[in-house]
């Protein structure tokens, strides 16, 4: 985190370069929400997201700082926030990259959240809110893969090879959230 905290000082001191600074301030809240210390990771998100808004939250890093909040939400049990944020990190990944692994995951973890709300389970079991994530499998919505542990997940799986497939002279310096 301290080195983020040094990255964020360097890249302020560059006014046309707000962007980077929001994507920075999203990072060291990913950190910091990875080791639970969610209070400053708030601090942080909310930063990069006051930033993001005076872009309209068109950029693609936009959804990075709504998936924290997200798990900053549902990590004290406000799970239609955290849903609410899921959803609006998935559209903006649909919206600049299409319906892709990215999407389905920030969906099916929106779904999950609002499986969570008690008013908007039907009889039946089923929730009238949910959406197809194309994952019929669910392999990353069961009950112990919420939040940080999905993204966790998907990134041992996925992005390690990958990362060490094409990006192997940078591996040492890449950090994953």
């Amino acid at each position: 985190i301290g080195e983020l905290v040094k990255a964020l000082r360097i890249v302020e001191t560059i006014p046309e370069r707000r962007i980077e600074v929001a994507t920075t301030y999203t990072n060291i809240a990913q950190s910091l929400a990875a080791i639970g210390r969610m209070e400053e990771a708030e601090e942080n998100v909310r930063e990069a997201l006051k930033i993001f808004a005076e872009g309209d939250n068109r950029d693609y890093h936009y959804s990075a700082a709504a998936a924290v909040m997200g798990v900053i939400a549902y990590s004290s049990g406000n799970y239609k926030e955290a849903a609410e944020y899921y959803e609006k990190a998935a559209e903006t990944v649909k919206r600049i990259m299409g319906e892709n692994d990215n999407y389905r995951l920030l969906m099916s973890n929106r779904n999950s959240m609002l499986e969570l709300l008690p008013e908007n389970v039907l009889k039946s079991g089923e929730n009238k809110n949910v959406v197809p994530t194309g994952q019929e499998d669910k392999r990353w919505c069961r009950d112990e893969n919420k939040g940080i542990v999905i993204c966790r997940k998907y990134y041992e799986e996925y992005g390690r090879a990958m990362i060490a497939e094409k990006f192997s002279e940078y591996e040492d310096k890449i950090a994953a959230g």
